[in-house]
């Protein structure tokens, strides 16, 4: 774990639903993390699909259908 605040542990590229997600339990956890994105928190895809997540709809593999 770093102490300095120029520094990262971990740095996730992407501010949407995934990424901030994931930065939050990353954080919550004590890991000091970095996150960039190119625009605001949240304005690519997760704004586009309204933060939708739908694997089963998207995939024709049967085994990721089945998990829904």
């Amino acid at each position: 774990m770093s102490n300095n605040a120029n520094s990262a542990d971990v740095i996730i590229v992407g501010a949407g639903v995934v990424g901030c997600a994931t930065a939050y339990y990353l954080a919550r956890q004590g890991t000091h993390v970095l996150v960039l994105d190119e625009e605001s928190v949240g304005s690519k895809a997760s704004f586009h699909a309204t933060g939708l997540l739908t694997p089963w709809q998207e995939s024709d593999n049967p085994a990721v259908r089945e998990l829904f």
